[in-house]
């Protein structure tokens, strides 16, 4: 039997994230998010997401933590999987890809980025 695996893919901006919480809350699987796991490694060696980017660029353990866990994740079954290279990692999963114009990717972005600084400010 087929391992019930979905994996996510695309580009900054096309909604990995929301479609993934929302088919994870529709067929009640269980989500992993490579992005929500690396801010957690940011925040564990108290730097910023960009601080650690910049870091990941010379220190590739960074990369293979991150490659580990989405591997562990793609394991289980009934699980939908939020990461660029998970496809890859888990080569059994179905597979989406979530495609859109460059222009509203960026007008999703500056959106995104304009609320989550709205919630830090109030």
């Amino acid at each position: 039997m087929k391992k019930e695996i979905i994996t996510i893919n695309g580009f900054p901006g096309s909604g990995k994230s929301s479609t993934a919480n929302m088919v994870a809350k529709t067929l009640e699987y269980e989500r992993f998010s490579s992005g929500d796991f690396m801010r957690k490694i940011a925040v564990d060696m108290g730097m910023s997401i960009n601080e650690l980017n910049i870091k990941a660029e010379t220190d590739k353990s960074i990369d293979t933590e991150i490659d580990n866990e989405v591997k562990k994740a793609g394991e289980l079954t009934k699980i939908v999987i939020d990461s660029r290279m998970a496809f890859h990692w888990i080569p059994e999963s179905f597979k989406v890809y979530l495609d859109l114009p460059q222009e509203i990717a960026k007008e999703r972005i500056l959106n995104n980025l304009k609320t989550n600084k709205l919630r830090q400010d109030s």
